[in-house]
């Protein structure tokens, strides 16, 4: 969601972006997402681990923002509003709180509960989201004279949004058929039970 919100992001500078910097933003991402797993596979989800694997998953989703923002590479500064930054910390940890309780509670339900389901993804989804542009409102810049390192640089091209958008898409793709293949698993050992 960050890097397909950032395609829409326009500076009156050339932005570039330090590929290491951006792969390495993938990690609190993925970080993030194994914890929500970790939390909503447990028997049992109390208070206690519910608000942990809240707060491991907004600030997993934060720290991949603010890491591929550091990623970016331009003739300017940028400048963070530390109030925005804390909200959007705090955004992220509660909607993570709320989708991680909603997609626990709903999680063996079937059939006619599926916009319970939906909800649940939708409030994970504003978790990203909401963090990504509030995050954005608090940045930022000012022109500068300095001249970035574009050593490890790349500019993002039409050929860019379409591997992006690509990616992005085989990655849904790759985790609803896990999903399906996890599904008719437990399913098959039901039946022969």
């Amino acid at each position: 969601m960050h890097y397909v919100g950032m395609l829409a992001f326009r500076l009156p500078v050339s932005v570039q972006y330090d590929w290491p910097t951006s792969l390495l933003s993938l990690l609190p991402s993925i970080f993030a997402s194994a914890i929500a797993l970790f939390v909503i596979s447990r028997p049992t989800m109390g208070s206690l681990r519910a608000l942990c694997g809240s707060l491991f998953m907004g600030v997993g989703i934060s720290a991949q923002h603010y890491t591929a923002m550091a990623s970016m590479r331009l003739q300017a500064m940028c400048h963070y509003s530390p109030g925005l930054v804390t909200l959007s910390v705090v955004l992220a940890i509660a909607f993570s709180l709320l989708s991680l309780r909603l997609t626990f509670l709903f999680r063996v339900e079937a059939g006619g509960r599926r916009l319970r389901k939906v909800t649940s993804a939708l409030l994970m989804g504003a978790a990203i989201s909401v963090m990504h542009y509030t995050g954005m409102a608090s940045a930022s810049y000012t022109r500068s004279a300095d001249v970035p390192d574009l050593s490890h640089a790349v500019s993002i091209s039409s050929l860019g949004i379409a591997a992006i958008g690509t990616v992005t898409a085989l990655v849904l793709e790759i985790a609803l058929l896990t999903s399906l293949v996890d599904r008719l698993q437990k399913q098959r050992v039901l039946l022969d039970e």
